[in-house]
């Protein structure tokens, strides 16, 4: 990734906009600092304003091409992470909280609808066997509603299926019938 330019013995780095990882982290130090309207115009000593903008505009295309090439959730289940004999039901659901969005402090608030990084983290713990943690209200509410839809869908269809399952499962799991004989006496 480094490259000597030969100039002043300095490796240049490829790919990045303004150059070498120094002239990039005084940008980034500055638009955190500043904002990017009010930029300094000399933020990088040497640079034109003309260069400046060209090179932002080169940035802001790396930085939407970036994000539009973002696999989506979909692209990663089909990746062949997860084999197709393998049911890894929660370590899905651990990835998809740890990826979803964070809520921000105003959505914290009672109005809003659901937390889904709350709800996967507590669907990992529940199928995990772990304590649970709490679930607020609002998402309480929101994972009632989806899994009475899906009984309402799936029970129907699965029915017969599942009580032959359980009645299988529960010949299996009876106790032997033990005959006990009175010793001499």
């Amino acid at each position: 990734m480094e490259k000597n330019d030969g100039n002043d013995g300095k490796p240049k780095e490829e790919g990045l906009p303004f150059g070498d990882k120094e002239n990039t982290i005084m940008i980034l130090n500055a638009l955190f600092r500043h904002g990017c309207q009010d930029l300094p115009f000399n933020v990088i000593p040497g640079m034109s304003m003309k260069e400046y903008h060209s090179k932002m505009e080169s940035a802001l295309e790396l930085t939407e091409t970036a994000v539009k090439n973002k696999p989506s959730i979909v692209d990663w289940l089909r990746s062949g992470l997860f084999e197709e004999d393998e049911c890894n039901v929660p370590l899905a659901l651990l990835f998809i909280a740890l990826y979803e969005q964070r809520p921000s402090p105003e959505d914290d608030r009672e109005d809003v609808e659901c937390n889904f990084r709350e709800l996967y983290q507590f669907l990992h713990k529940v199928t995990t066997n772990q304590p649970v943690p709490h679930l607020s209200r609002n998402s309480a509410n929101v994972l009632y509603k989806l899994l009475s839809e899906l009984m309402e869908e799936v029970w129907p269809n699965m029915q017969p299926s599942l009580l032959n399952f359980l009645s299988e499962t529960h010949i299996y799991s009876r106790s032997a019938v033990r005959r006990t004989y009175s010793g001499k006496s």
